[in-house]
């Protein structure tokens, strides 16, 4: 289990006893930048790679063959916008407000101290 969950990492099961709900729940379910409607399943059975897309919104993804899980699949989940956007903000930008907030009030005090 992968991506957007808070213990992301390999979770032995027994096989045809988990589905794709108990797998996020041991990952410790999605975390708030997680994408409900964009999970990808991945499964290789017999040498042939398999991808799918699953909703979880949508009520009927427990109809999917990947809801319930197999040996080695694999669960990605997502980042939705609100991930996306934090990572290509500048990591710096709080320093520089901090910096600029620091200024500011000097600049105050200084104006205040030399007006009297």
């Amino acid at each position: 289990v992968l991506g957007q969950v808070t213990r992301p990492g390999q979770y032995t099961i027994p096989e045809g006893q988990t589905t794709l709900l108990n797998a996020i729940g041991l990952a410790g379910d999605l975390t708030i930048y997680g994408k409900r409607d964009d999970i990808l399943m991945v499964r290789n059975e017999n040498g042939t790679i398999t991808k799918e897309r699953i909703n979880l919104m949508d009520a009927n993804f427990i109809n999917s063959p990947y809801f319930q899980l197999k040996q080695g699949d694999v669960i990605y989940v997502s980042a939705n916008q609100t991930k996306e956007k934090i990572s290509r903000q500048d990591p710096n930008t709080n320093l520089y407000l901090a910096i600029a907030g620091t200024v500011i009030g000097l600049a105050g005090i200084f104006i205040t101290i030399f007006k009297k």
